[in-house]
């Protein structure tokens, strides 16, 4: 599943000068605007401001009455992108220019390690014997679909939890730390990752698209 996000803001100050009735007054005027693609990609949710809740699972959630919804839901809604290679897709890597880039890990064997903002690292792609980087909030992507597991029956498996929005009907990743390759079933806590609505999943489950760390991918839920 291949999407990526944008996030952050920069405060942008302005400073004028007016003459009125011979006095001068100094107006601050300060705005946002966007900033950089953040290395942390985040777990997407509508913005509190929109209507949407806050990361707070607990939050209100009523849609504002005014438009019967969250102006904000087409935008954050994940869909399926399945694609046939192997290789989990790491992005907010550094090309050698120093610029931002999304690629593909190798299929045999490379990981994604996916840095947070703080850490001001950013994702690489590492071969299976080389841990990622030890840094608060980093998460590692082994796969993020079926064909990004090339053993024999092998399963995809999220690190964390899918949560619905409840103004959205949207998912998102709760506490993602990573997907692991299992052999036969993931274990118990984690979710199974799908391809599209028509993959088999366990327990009578459904496939539902949702979005972590500005990828997007399918999962079994409930």
């Amino acid at each position: 599943m291949r999407s990526l996000g944008v996030r952050g803001w920069a405060s942008v100050g302005l400073t004028l000068s007016i003459s009125v009735g011979g006095c001068n007054l100094i107006v601050g005027i300060t705005d946002l605007g966007p900033n950089e693609v953040l290395a942390d990609g985040g777990d997407e949710k509508p913005p509190e401001s929109e209507g949407g809740p806050s990361n707070d699972a607990g939050a209100d959630t009523t849609p504002p009455p005014s438009d019967g919804g969250n102006p904000e839901c087409s935008k954050l809604a994940p869909s399926f992108h399945p694609t046939p290679e192997a290789g989990p897709l790491c992005p907010f890597q550094q090309a050698p220019d120093g610029s931002t880039f999304s690629g593909d890990c190798n299929p045999i064997g490379e990981h994604c390690c996916f840095y947070s903002v703080q850490s001001k690292l950013p994702s690489t792609c590492n071969a299976a014997n080389m841990d990622c980087t030890v840094s608060s909030g980093t998460v590692d992507f082994q796969c993020e679909e079926t064909a990004d597991c090339v053993g024999a029956n092998q399963v995809c498996c999220l690190n964390g939890t899918m949560q619905k929005d409840s103004t959205c009907g949207t998912y998102f990743g709760k506490s993602v730390s990573g997907t692991t390759c299992r052999i036969g079933s993931c274990m118990i806590g984690e979710v199974q990752i799908c391809d599209n609505a028509q993959s088999t999943c366990p327990n009578s489950q459904t496939c539902q698209p949702f979005k972590t760390k500005s990828i997007e991918m399918g999962g079994c839920t409930n």
